[in-house]
């Protein structure tokens, strides 16, 4: 794939997101990719890495039930595509709320994509850790 056509299927996977599509937000990942959130044990599960389309899906359930992602948009994407893997690194700001308490906060997430073959085989997404627990626990 070429830097535009990267960055579109990018988008298309974000979008999906904002839809809370959990199925097609995972088709755009290999069968075995992985995901993690980098975080502390003070986050539980959240993370532990997952792998495969199954576990992902699962995760991706999980999120979309926990927190309203329809107004949290990219903000930009950086492509490298310089050496194979291919990497991304997408910047995600808005609002999100965490629907069993109902309260609404400005987040921002820095996600590093490793992408080969046209789809995402790891997923590593960095936030405020400390913003997260405050707010789950």
């Amino acid at each position: 794939m070429n830097r535009p056509e990267l960055k579109e299927m990018i988008e298309a996977c974000y979008a999906a997101r904002r839809r809370e599509d959990p199925d097609q937000t995972v088709s755009f990942s290999a069968s075995n990719a992985t995901f993690r959130v980098v975080a502390n044990n003070r986050l539980g599960e959240l993370g532990e890495e997952r792998r495969g389309h199954n576990e992902l899906l699962e995760t991706w359930r999980v999120l979309f039930a926990m927190w309203d992602w329809t107004n949290f948009p990219i903000k930009s994407v950086i492509i490298d595509d310089s050496n194979s893997p291919v990497k991304a690194v997408v910047h995600s700001s808005g609002p999100m709320t965490y629907t069993p308490t109902g309260e609404t906060v400005e987040f921002e997430t820095l996600d590093l994509l490793t992408i080969a073959d046209g789809k995402i085989i790891d997923f590593l997404e960095f936030l405020d850790t400390h913003q997260l627990a405050d707010i789950v626990s």
